[in-house]
């Protein structure tokens, strides 16, 4: 749901946004149209100072005819000077004039042809990326199959406007090299004219004294100047023709500038063409954020149910670990009894041993005793001849000690008795620690190999569950930077929400409210996924310590399983080494006891034949005297006996036997319960590979779905790469019409004030004008002459001196604007991050409108440089006339160069 409501807040600035986007276009469209009537304005101004330039030259014409008509009372010297200076100065200027607009013609002719191969370049360049966004919609929707209008004709014109910008500063960089060429027949003019026109009018006193050979020689002079009058008149005529001929190319220009102008009309209705294509693919885009949006949901919500069906894998592994550490306790219990049994039978052996020790140690002490006594009796003795009154109480004495001493002989009877009880036990025992050792080998072996696949079994548990772990570690990782990012992705768009918040609070309160409601619902879900997070790096924490545990406990296993081991093999040396050691006693003991009960045997059978050979001897005297049944009788009462004492025997063999199949038996016993857990273990071992089997599946179906989610993952990553790389251009786009709308209002305001300073210009040209009129007619008089001279001597100065406070003042005016620029750039940045801000948050919806707009905006702004161009051209054209017409060289250095700075400084603007 609130996805859906970010979607629904999304859509809605994204309508906002084209309403704007809309308003802008017609407010474009306007200014265009208020453009194009500027254009025609600048058009027939342009027009304008081709008439102006003849009316100057037929100015200048008129009047050299009126000082020549002024002149005729004066000399023919002086007349024809004056004449071949005037044609001198309007050759130089004609020619200059020719060739400068010779070179403009060829400079304009070789721009016209590279800025039509540029836009020819442009326009295919604009194509291509046209029909690549036509095949990446098809791509997406097969069924649009839209081609791009492609029409021959496209507005040229504002290219050739940026392309005039370098010839101009060509043309400026050649004008000063240009200038010393007319510079310096006008230089070599000016200090003869001052000395002819001199000369001319004040003859001196002795004019009468000329001699024939100085007027042959003034008649020669004036013969070649008349010639060079001529030759000056023709080629007068000559650059006329070539002037009315650049007129004519000039016409032509102007001409190609209307074509130019129907060209771009054409690019208008193209643009409006473009207009409707990128209509149509807005909505296509419509429709795809619409269809993304919906495989977005789609893709979350099976991240959720992946999500889900991790968990419950990571319950059902947590919980077979469970039941795995139940069963390793079980184990661990089941060894423990074990080990309480074997250390229950050592420490019954280390009992008897005990004993054993403790009987010697009372056999020792009892000889001890015995040769103690033994030493009394005879000290008693030596001292009974000393001591006859003591002599009742050593008998007493005595008796005490004879009475010790029989209990000491019946205790010491009693204890040879229990000595050979514990020796037949001893041999029972050995007999039975024996079945146990076999036993005990067939267990240890058994054990051996159960430990060795249960250490196997640990092993690939703890592969299984490093792998698992590893596995689940890179899941979890995944999953925790998935959410990180998620988490920046919120934070940006709530950073971006609360900026347009800000932007929009003069809106309306219910946007307000609306987007203080996705930033709370941004908000909500950060909250739920930090808390998810949270939730997972504890998971991923529980899971560490419980791998830590079990290494620990695997660790444990281990190292009690070789204590055991030791501890076996330890005591399997002790019980040899005692077995060996009692086996040496015993084997001595065991022949002196044969020997003895071999003597009392054969001592007992010499007495039974004795007795028998005495029974027999009486049985025969007997025999002889009595009956044959009393000798009958006898001998079945001896059978009887006999009878008797072989049962007691074969009872005592029974009751031995009894025993050691009651051994037997529990050794069996033991065996069965170690058969048994040995089969149970097995048992235990296929189910834990069952269970790793089936984990191994889980992992498997866990990787296939963490490829697939993967897989998904770069799909969405190539498509954000994808809008990155159109936010980065519709950001390029963005700063080109900053760049451009600055450099508009930089044009505009350096227009307007060029507007100005030619209106200056042009007062100061009537005013010169006026001036130059009535310099003309005070020439009839050399002393007027004199004092003009010195009137335009101070003029001069006094125009030097305006021409530098002008200066000073434009230089002033020039510095003000580059801080007024500076300031505006500022605010341009800052209004280009407030751009970057909100095209973060539009970037998927308003590409192609940003676009649409930047080609609007491109070709107004080639508008505003081709009308800045031409002005600057009829400024330059205006001060140039100024220049030649009512200045002389000095001041026309000083300006040229003056001019020339500020071309450069409005070029570098």
């Amino acid at each position: 749901m609130q996805h859906e409501e970010e979607l629904r807040s999304l859509e809605e600035d994204f309508e906002m946004e084209r309403e704007r986007l809309l308003l802008l276009q017609e407010e474009l469209s306007e200014q265009l149209a208020l453009k194009d009537s500027f254009l025609q304005d600048v058009q027939e101004e342009e027009e304008e100072p081709s008439g102006r330039s003849s009316g100057i030259a037929r100015m200048l014409e008129l009047s050299g005819l009126s000082q020549i008509d002024a002149s005729d009372g004066e000399t023919e010297t002086g007349q024809l000077r004056s004449a071949l200076e005037d044609l001198q100065s309007q050759n130089t200027m004609l020619q200059d004039e020719l060739t400068f607009l010779g070179n403009v013609k060829t400079q304009l002719e070789v721009e016209l042809e590279r800025m039509r191969e540029e836009f020819q370049t442009e326009k295919e360049e604009l194509e291509f990326k046209i029909d690549e966004l036509l095949m990446t919609r098809e791509g997406v929707t097969p069924d649009l199959n839209m081609t791009p209008y492609r029409d021959p004709l496209i507005p040229a014109t504002p290219k050739c406007d940026l392309q005039e910008v370098p010839a101009l500063t060509q043309l400026q960089q050649s004008g000063p090299q240009r200038e010393p060429e007319y510079s310096m027949p006008a230089r070599s003019a000016s200090p003869s004219s001052p000395r002819q026109s001199l000369s001319s009018p004040f003859p001196d006193t002795d004019h009468q004294s000329f001699t024939l050979e100085e007027q042959q020689r003034l008649i020669l002079e004036v013969q070649t100047l008349r010639t060079q009058c001529e030759t000056l008149a023709r080629e007068n005529t000559q650059a006329v023709g070539e002037f009315e001929s650049l007129a004519k190319e000039r016409r032509q220009a102007v001409d190609e500038c209307e074509y130019l102008a129907r060209e771009r009309g054409q690019a208008v209705a193209e643009c409006e063409h473009t207009r409707d294509i990128l209509r149509g693919l807005e909505t296509e885009l419509g429709q795809r954020t619409g269809d993304f949006v919906r495989q977005y949901e789609a893709m979350k919500e099976q991240g959720a149910s992946a999500i889900q069906e991790l968990q419950e894998r990571v319950r059902g592994l947590t919980e077979e670990r469970e039941s795995l550490v139940e069963k390793l306790r079980v184990l661990n219990e089941d060894r423990d009894s074990l080990l309480e049994k074997a250390q229950g039978l050592e420490k019954r052996l280390e009992s008897f041993l005990e004993q054993t020790q403790a009987a010697e140690g009372l056999k020792e002490q009892l000889q001890t005793s015995l040769q103690e006594k033994t030493e009394l009796a005879l000290e008693f003795n030596t001292t009974l001849e000393e001591k006859t009154v003591l002599a009742s109480e050593l008998k007493a004495s005595l008796e005490e000690q004879t009475a010790l001493a029989l209990e000491l002989k019946a205790s010491v009877e009693d204890l040879s008795k229990q000595n050979g009880e514990i020796l037949s036990q001893l041999q029972m025992k050995e007999s039975a620690v024996q079945e146990l050792e076999d036993s005990l080998n067939v267990v240890s072996t058994e054990r051996d190999q159960t430990l060795s696949a249960l250490q196997e079994r640990e092993m690939e548990v703890v592969r299984l569950r490093e792998e698992r772990e590893v596995e689940g570690r890179q899941g979890q990782r995944e999953k925790v930077a998935e959410l990180q990012a998620r988490i920046e992705e919120l934070e940006k768009e709530r950073s971006l929400l609360k900026s347009s918040l800000g932007e929009v609070q003069g809106s309306p309160g219910e946007e307000v409210e609306e987007l203080q409601a996705c930033v709370e619902e941004l908000e909500k879900e950060r909250n739920l996924l930090k808390c998810n997070l949270g939730e997972l790096v504890g998971d991923t924490e529980a899971l560490q310590r419980d791998l830590g545990e079990m290494k620990l406990a695997n660790e444990k296993m281990r190292t009690e399983n070789q204590e055991l081991l030791a501890q076996v093999s330890n005591a399997t040396e002790t019980l040899a080494d005692k077995e060996r050691e009692q086996k040496v006693g015993g084997e001595t003991e065991r022949e002196e006891e044969e020997k003895q009960e071999g003597r009392r045997a054969l001592q007992q059978q010499l007495t039974e034949k004795d007795k028998v050979i005495s029974q027999l001897k009486s049985e025969m005297a007997v025999l002889q005297s009595t009956a044959s049944a009393v000798s009958e009788e006898n001998t079945a009462s001896e059978f009887t006996e006999k009878i008797a004492l072989l049962e007691k025997e074969s009872k005592e063999k029974d009751e031995r036997m009894n025993k050691i199949k009651a051994v037997a038996v529990k050794a069996r016993k033991e065996l069965d319960t170690s058969r048994k857990e040995a089969v149970s273990l097995k048992e235990e071992v296929e189910v834990l590979k069952a269970e790793r089997e089936r984990v191994t599946s889980s992992m498997k179906d866990i990787i296939h779905g963490a490829e697939g989610y993967k897989n998904l993952q770069l799909d969405y990553d190539r498509q954000t790469e994808q809008l990155d790389k159109e936010r980065e251009k519709v950001e390029g786009a963005e700063k080109q019409i900053s760049e451009l709308t600055k450099q508009l209002n930089t044009a505009v305001q350096q227009h307007e004030r060029l507007w100005s300073e030619r209106e200056d210009l042009m007062t100061g040209m009537e005013t010169l004008r006026s001036t130059v009129r009535q310099m003309e007619g005070q020439t009839a008089e050399l002393h007027r002459q004199t004092d003009t001279l010195n009137r335009d001597h101070q003029a001069e100065r006094l125009l030097k001196e305006q021409k530098t406070k002008e200066l000073s003042s434009l230089q002033k005016e020039v510095e003000e604007l580059t801080v007024q620029l500076r300031r505006q750039k500022q605010q341009s940045q800052q209004t280009a991050q407030e751009l970057e801000q909100l095209r973060k948050v539009h970037t998927h919806t308003h590409t192609h409108t940003y676009i649409y707009i930047y080609i609007y905006i491109y070709i107004y702004i080639y508008i505003y440089i081709y009308i800045y161009i031409y002005i600057y051209i009829y400024i330059y054209i205006y001060i140039y006339i100024y220049i030649y017409t009512h200045t002389h060289t000095h001041t026309h250095i000083y300006i040229y160069t003056q001019t020339d700075s500020m071309a450069t400084q409005i070029k570098s603007w």
